[in-house]
């Protein structure tokens, strides 16, 4: 299977879940692979969107990984 036909130049605004099941080192290219499912109603998206990231064996590549970038917002307030 090809998960590379998915990162870029895909077009799917009602996306209502993403799973994130390969390691991302480039921020520019997470950033591109989770927009698609957060378009929001204005841009013929969906209100919600549910992420998900697959840490199985995180540890083998340390904290480089794009979605890292983001840990701000995953944790709960």
């Amino acid at each position: 299977m090809n998960y590379g036909v998915f990162r870029e130049g895909f077009d799917a605004p009602k996306t209502r879940a993403i799973l994130v099941a390969r390691p991302v080192y480039s921020p520019n290219l997470y950033f591109q692979m989770i927009g698609r499912g957060l378009r929001g109603p204005r841009n013929g998206g969906t209100e919600r969107c549910l992420i998900l990231n697959v840490e199985d064996n995180i540890e083998n590549f340390g904290p480089e990984l794009a979605f890292s970038e983001l840990d701000w917002l995953w944790d709960p307030l």
